[in-house]
């Protein structure tokens, strides 16, 4: 499946716990949400990062989502 809406390098993509979403972040600090079972549409951008986001995780259950990035925070 071929996704697209990032404006640049993709650095890291998570699958959610229950495997029903995709999350991918990178360099033009935005994290996107994909619901993988209704074509890849894209369900929301998320950004808030001054620098790339290097990594995303899950949390267990899959309510919410962290991120690490260059800019220091996470």
């Amino acid at each position: 499946m071929y996704i697209k809406g990032h404006q640049s390098e993709v650095y890291c993509v998570k699958y959610s716990p229950n495997g029903e979403y995709l999350v991918t972040a990178g360099f033009d600090k935005k994290i996107l949400i994909w619901d993988i079972y209704n074509n890849c549409n894209n369900l929301g951008i998320l950004g808030s990062h001054k620098n790339a986001i290097l990594d995303v995780a899950w949390q267990y259950d899959g309510v919410r989502l962290f991120t690490a990035s260059a800019d220091m925070t996470v």
